[in-house]
């Protein structure tokens, strides 16, 4: 196999393609960015929005020193108009119908049950939470599911259900947190 010289290392080595030039990717990447244009040394640039030819004092600076492509005044500019979008702010009507839909349409379908799925299982554990038994949860629950099989297993209330993932739903854990808690109580 043939041999070339590297430009930046001057070492020689096996080239695997006629247009290799250098011989590893740290080298290739030397060579592109000693052999680009230096914007640095410009002393007029063309701006890529207005489309002007201004001096180098009207475009902003990176950090590594190159000139930006749009000058200042339309760097301006596009920050004003960003800044000019403000959200709507909801009623309180609106804010209760997006809560409704999220809670009957969108989460059920994020886990692959319906709304009416969802009201029976709160009937089933009599609006409580299924681990503390204590939280009434007919307002504000968390669906609990399987991350594996993504199978919905009941309703929690948020402790239960942040305690949960902080154990990642992982059963030898969970069962030595208990072993833990029955020795230090004794």
């Amino acid at each position: 196999m043939p041999y070339k010289i590297c430009p930046i290392c001057i070492t020689e080595f096996k080239y695997h393609r006629k247009s290799q030039v250098c011989c590893s990717l740290t080298c290739s990447n030397k060579l592109r960015y000693k052999t680009r244009p230096v914007r640095k040394t410009c002393t007029e640039w063309k701006c890529s929005k207005c489309k002007i030819v201004k001096q180098r004092k009207e475009f902003l600076e990176r950090s590594n020193g190159d000139i930006r492509s749009r000058c200042k005044s339309c760097e301006s500019e596009d920050r004003k108009q960003s800044y000019k979008y403000v959200p709507k702010i909801l009623s309180e009507e609106e804010r209760d119908y997006n809560r409704k839909r999220e809670k009957e349409v969108y989460t059920p379908k994020k886990y692959g049950i319906r709304y009416e799925d969802i009201l029976n299982m709160l009937i089933q554990q009599n609006y409580l939470c299924k681990i503390c038994k204590k939280i009434n949860i007919s307002e504000k629950y968390n669906i609990d599911h399987c991350h594996k099989t993504g199978k919905v297993r009941g309703l929690l209330c948020s402790s239960c259900n942040s305690g949960l993932g902080k154990f990642k739903d992982n059963k030898e854990i969970l069962l030595r947190g208990v072993e833990y808690l029955r020795k230090s109580c004794e």
